[in-house]
Order: structure tokens, then C-alpha cells, then sequence
């Protein structure tokens, strides 16, 4: 279907639970991009708009030798089954990721998607995996040479340690 001079409008009020620091996507109040992302899929679902499936759109990207692209379409669609408690769908997902992730020889698209599983497996509440993950990330980010990333995922452990109920040490 043609879908050049569609359109649809659809309203979802924002609320602090669509915050980027609600949802896990970053630490500000601004509306989280997992949010906006279910809600622009959930406009594919509109009578008036029929929008090409994801899968299309991973396939789309990886055919145009995107490998990033096509492993952040698979990411947000993870992303989301985490954010609708769809537990099954987010982890196969992830495993796609990883199938995926060994194919290519991207590393910045590797760590993007390390990134992507350690931000759904918190969502689903899997601290030990979320935290080991970090930790992972701490030391390819070192390897990287890029203190700020370092920085952010020590952070974000003691965050999940403090959720977790251990006590942070120095």
C-alpha cells in the first residue's frame, strides 16, 4: 500500500511515567524515546495508517549494509515487549540481537546493543544480569578509552545495587 500523503493524529498525554528517567531510557525528565517508539507503533495499528513491519525494516537496513540501524530497530522492538511485561517476546528479541551482533563485525553496533540488553533485562527486573552486563560495559567502555561511558555505567550499577538492597561500596 502507498503510503506517500497518509496521515493519522493520535493523542497520548504525557505523564511523569513517560519520563526518560521513568522509563530507564537516560536520567531526565524529558519524554523517554521507548515511549515515543510504542506510541508510533502503536499508530501502525491505526484503521487509517498501514505502516511496513518491523521485520521490513530491519531487513530494509541490513540491505543497505546499515548494520547499526537494523540492530537498534531490533533493540526498540525488544525494548518495548519489555515495556508492555511481554517477558518471552523482549528476551527472544535480545537473542535475535545477539545472532545478529555475531554476524557483523561492528563494535560500536556491539556495544550499542550491550547497551540496549542491559536497559531491558533492568526493565525486567533481572538485576544479577543487568548488573554483570554493566560491568561488562565498564570494561569495554575502559578499552574504548571513553571515561564519560565509564563513568555512567559504574553509576547506574550502584543505582541497581541500591534497588537490589546491597550496600554500595566505594
Amino acid at each position: 500500500m502507498d503510503l506517500v500523503g497518509r496521515s493519522v493524529e493520535q493523542e497520548w498525554p504525557v505523564t511523569s511515567a513517560d519520563t526518560a528517567d521513568a522509563v530507564g531510557s537516560g536520567s531526565l525528565p524529558v519524554l523517554g524515546t521507548p515511549r515515543l517508539l510504542a506510541w508510533l507503533e502503536a499508530t501502525e495499528d491505526h484503521p487509517d495508517l498501514a505502516a511496513a513491519p518491523a521485520r521490513e525494516a530491519i531487513a530494509l537496513h541490513r540491505k543497505g549494509g546499515d548494520e547499526r540501524a537494523a540492530l537498534e530497530v531490533e533493540g526498540v522492538l525488544a525494548w518495548i515487549a519489555a515495556e508492555r511485561g511481554d517477558r518471552a517476546t523482549a528476551l527472544r528479541h535480545i537473542e535475535r540481537l545477539h545472532r545478529e551482533a555475531r554476524q557483523g563485525d561492528s563494535e560500536s553496533a556491539r556495544f550499542v546493543l550491550l547497551v540496549a540488553e542491559a536497559k531491558i533485562l533492568e526493565a525486567l527486573g533481572e538485576l544479577d544480569r543487568a548488573i554483570a552486563l554493566r560491568e561488562r560495559l565498564v570494561e569495554l567502555a575502559s578499552g574504548f578509552g571513553n571515561p564519560s561511558s565509564v563513568l555512567a555505567h559504574r553509576l547506574r550499577i550502584a543505582e541497581l545495587l541500591a534497588v537490589r538492597g546491597d550496600a554500595v561500596g566505594a
